[in-house]
């Protein structure tokens, strides 16, 4: 029974930090993938606003989300 428990407990912290390690690798994912998606806003709202026309974002339920300075003209 002590073998069993034994065993137990080592396959629960070797769970332990699997997870722990997975928890670092998505945690660095989620930081690139939030700095990429911020990169890629960055960009289009600079398009959006020396557009020499008028761009808008609604949402499908009429928010208007987004709209550049010439969309007002």
């Amino acid at each position: 029974m002590l073998i069993i428990f034994t065993q137990s407990a080592v396959l629960f912290e070797e769970e332990i930090r699997r997870a722990a390690r997975d928890r670092k690798i998505l945690t660095k994912r989620l930081a690139l993938q939030t700095h990429e998606a911020l990169e890629t806003e960055t960009r289009f709202r600079r398009m959006a606003d020396l557009a020499p026309v008028g761009i808008y974002h609604i949402e499908p339920d009429g928010l208007l989300v987004y709209c550049n300075e010439i969309y007002y003209e």
